[in-house]
């Protein structure tokens, strides 16, 4: 083959290693720079989210402290810690019956029974404070209202769900997150 065919073929070889080589490149760098992006981005919704917790976190502390100067529910509080102390026997059985998980009472109507029929003391509370407590779950938009006593009894629950009328302290939730702020939170009374 003379030179007058070679070059043409070697200036195309050429100019397709160019092109393989100028596309890589360009592949290279538009990836680096889509990954800038994202990384910027992540960084933008990371803080957006930590002013939302922040003033999440902030808002439920407000109400939290407003709520806890309820005469209402400091006197729901000492009426239901004392009725379920009054209990006769297991009160996580008897409670869990009632209006719990071991109740024939469907996981969705929970929250909306206000007597068991048990006739207790106990029933007599709750039949009297279940409309603000529930009322008081639904304005705050919230899952569940809870009232724990100082050793560890959950005495009252809007939702009753497994952890209702157990003890953070010593019961089966006590290894739980939520039995875990417990303790931290009365160990720095």
């Amino acid at each position: 083959m003379n030179i007058a065919a070679k070059l043409p073929l070697a200036l195309g070889g050429m100019a397709v290693m160019m092109s393989v080589a100028l596309t890589t490149v360009a592949f290279i760098s538009k990836k680096a720079a889509m990954k800038q992006e994202m990384v910027d981005l992540l960084e933008v919704l990371e803080g957006e989210r930590i002013v939302q917790l922040t003033t999440l976190f902030d808002d439920l502390h407000s109400d939290l402290t407003a709520s806890s100067r309820s005469p209402t529910l400091k006197k729901a509080f000492d009426q239901f810690r004392v009725n379920f102390d009054l209990l006769k026997g297991n009160q996580t059985r008897i409670l869990s019956g009632l209006y719990g998980t071991g109740s024939s009472i469907p996981i969705e109507d929970r929250a909306n029974t206000v007597d068991a029929g048990h006739g207790s003391s106990y029933s007599a509370i709750h039949k009297s404070f279940h409309d603000f407590f529930r009322n008081l779950q639904k304005e705050r938009g919230i899952y569940d209202i809870c009232l724990i006593s100082m050793s560890g009894d959950i005495v009252c629950s809007v939702t009753k769900e497994a952890d209702f009328a157990t003890n953070f302290v010593s019961g089966p939730y006590s290894s739980s997150r939520l039995g875990q702020a417990f303790r931290a939170a009365v160990g720095g009374r």
